[in-house]
Protein backbone atom coordinates (compact mmCIF):
# COMPACT_ATOMS: atom_id res chain seq x y z
CA UNK A 1 0.00 0.00 0.00
CA UNK A 2 1.32 3.49 -0.97
CA UNK A 3 0.71 6.53 1.34
CA UNK A 4 -0.21 9.93 -0.06
CA UNK A 5 2.74 12.28 0.07
CA UNK A 6 2.27 14.60 2.69
CA UNK A 7 4.81 16.79 4.46
CA UNK A 8 6.42 15.33 7.26
CA UNK A 9 4.83 17.42 10.39
CA UNK A 10 1.46 16.53 8.95
CA UNK A 11 2.34 12.55 9.25
CA UNK A 12 3.12 13.70 12.73
CA UNK A 13 -0.48 15.09 13.85
CA UNK A 14 -2.38 12.73 15.61
CA UNK A 15 -5.50 12.02 13.50
CA UNK A 16 -7.65 10.20 15.51
CA UNK A 17 -7.07 7.37 18.29
CA UNK A 18 -7.37 3.87 18.69
CA UNK A 19 -11.34 3.73 21.46
CA UNK A 20 -11.20 0.23 21.69
CA UNK A 21 -8.46 -2.62 21.13
CA UNK A 22 -9.50 -6.55 22.16
CA UNK A 23 -7.50 -9.14 21.37
CA UNK A 24 -4.07 -8.74 19.07
CA UNK A 25 -4.01 -5.53 17.37
CA UNK A 26 -0.97 -3.66 16.40
CA UNK A 27 0.24 -0.73 14.63
CA UNK A 28 3.01 -0.36 11.91
CA UNK A 29 4.55 3.19 11.73
CA UNK A 30 7.79 4.02 10.16
CA UNK A 31 8.42 0.26 9.49
CA UNK A 32 8.08 -0.64 13.58
CA UNK A 33 5.47 -1.99 14.46
CA UNK A 34 3.41 -1.27 18.05
CA UNK A 35 0.93 -2.97 20.23
CA UNK A 36 -2.49 -1.15 19.87
CA UNK A 37 -3.55 0.16 23.14
CA UNK A 38 -7.06 2.38 23.79
CA UNK A 39 -5.87 6.22 23.35
CA UNK A 40 -3.13 5.09 21.64
CA UNK A 41 -2.94 8.26 18.59
CA UNK A 42 -3.56 7.00 14.84
CA UNK A 43 -1.63 9.28 12.19
CA UNK A 44 -1.53 9.16 8.31
CA UNK A 45 0.60 6.21 6.96
CA UNK A 46 -0.28 4.31 10.08
CA UNK A 47 -1.23 0.77 9.34
CA UNK A 48 -3.65 -1.09 11.81
CA UNK A 49 -3.29 -5.04 11.95
CA UNK A 50 -5.89 -7.10 13.69
CA UNK A 51 -4.66 -11.00 14.53
CA UNK A 52 -7.36 -13.54 14.34
CA UNK A 53 -8.85 -12.80 17.81
CA UNK A 54 -8.12 -8.73 17.26
CA UNK A 55 -11.25 -6.16 16.78
CA UNK A 56 -10.25 -2.58 17.26
CA UNK A 57 -12.75 0.52 17.06
CA UNK A 58 -11.07 3.99 16.11
CA UNK A 59 -12.03 7.50 16.32
CA UNK A 60 -10.72 10.00 14.38
CA UNK A 61 -10.99 14.12 14.62
CA UNK A 62 -14.11 14.54 12.07
CA UNK A 63 -16.34 12.10 14.16
CA UNK A 64 -15.62 9.10 11.68
CA UNK A 65 -15.68 5.78 13.55
CA UNK A 66 -14.06 2.97 12.06
CA UNK A 67 -14.31 -1.01 13.25
CA UNK A 68 -12.21 -3.59 12.56
CA UNK A 69 -12.69 -7.34 12.24
CA UNK A 70 -10.56 -10.12 12.99
CA UNK A 71 -7.41 -10.71 10.20
CA UNK A 72 -7.81 -7.40 9.14
CA UNK A 73 -5.08 -4.68 7.40
CA UNK A 74 -5.78 -0.88 7.20
CA UNK A 75 -3.80 1.96 5.90
CA UNK A 76 -4.72 5.67 6.52
CA UNK A 77 -3.51 6.96 3.44
CA UNK A 78 -4.88 10.55 3.83
CA UNK A 79 -6.57 12.92 6.35
CA UNK A 80 -6.88 16.64 5.66
CA UNK A 81 -9.39 17.96 8.47
CA UNK A 82 -12.23 20.01 7.73
CA UNK A 83 -11.13 22.75 9.36
CA UNK A 84 -7.44 22.86 7.68
CA UNK A 85 -7.28 25.33 4.66
CA UNK A 86 -7.41 22.38 2.28
CA UNK A 87 -10.31 20.94 1.17
CA UNK A 88 -11.20 17.84 3.62
CA UNK A 89 -10.28 13.89 2.47
CA UNK A 90 -9.93 11.37 4.39
CA UNK A 91 -8.59 7.95 1.80
CA UNK A 92 -7.74 4.46 3.47
CA UNK A 93 -6.78 1.25 2.11
CA UNK A 94 -8.31 -2.33 3.77
CA UNK A 95 -6.04 -4.99 1.60
CA UNK A 96 -7.90 -7.55 3.58
CA UNK A 97 -10.11 -8.30 6.53
CA UNK A 98 -13.90 -6.17 7.33
CA UNK A 99 -14.46 -2.44 8.33
CA UNK A 100 -17.35 -0.74 9.01
CA UNK A 101 -17.28 2.80 9.03
CA UNK A 102 -19.69 5.66 10.31
CA UNK A 103 -18.50 8.72 8.36
CA UNK A 104 -18.12 11.82 10.21
CA UNK A 105 -17.69 15.56 9.11
CA UNK A 106 -15.36 14.79 6.00
CA UNK A 107 -17.76 12.60 4.15
CA UNK A 108 -20.62 14.96 4.08
CA UNK A 109 -18.58 18.08 2.98
CA UNK A 110 -18.57 16.54 -0.50
CA UNK A 111 -19.18 13.79 -2.86
CA UNK A 112 -15.51 13.00 -3.09
CA UNK A 113 -14.01 13.49 -0.04
CA UNK A 114 -13.73 10.23 0.96
CA UNK A 115 -12.64 6.78 0.03
CA UNK A 116 -11.50 3.06 0.70
CA UNK A 117 -9.67 1.10 -1.01
CA UNK A 118 -9.54 -2.66 -1.96
CA UNK A 119 -7.66 -4.46 -3.62
CA UNK A 120 -10.47 -4.20 -6.51
CA UNK A 121 -12.56 -1.55 -5.80
CA UNK A 122 -12.68 2.32 -5.15
CA UNK A 123 -15.65 2.69 -2.71
CA UNK A 124 -16.83 6.74 -2.71
CA UNK A 125 -18.67 7.46 1.01
CA UNK A 126 -21.40 9.62 0.71
CA UNK A 127 -22.14 10.53 4.48
CA UNK A 128 -23.68 6.91 5.80
CA UNK A 129 -22.59 4.15 7.67
CA UNK A 130 -21.74 0.86 5.83
CA UNK A 131 -19.39 -2.37 5.94
CA UNK A 132 -16.97 -3.49 3.52
CA UNK A 133 -15.17 -6.88 3.67
CA UNK A 134 -12.18 -8.08 1.91
CA UNK A 135 -11.98 -12.09 1.36
CA UNK A 136 -8.29 -13.33 1.63
CA UNK A 137 -7.25 -15.19 -1.72
CA UNK A 138 -7.39 -18.71 -1.46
Amino acid sequence: MIATAAPAAAQDMPVGSFKTVQGSVSIVRGGIEHRATPALAVRVADEIVTGRDGIAGLGFDDQTTLALGPSSRLVINQYVAPSGGAAPRFESSLSRGMLAVTAGKIARSSADAMTVRTPNAVLGVRGTRFIVEVAAEP
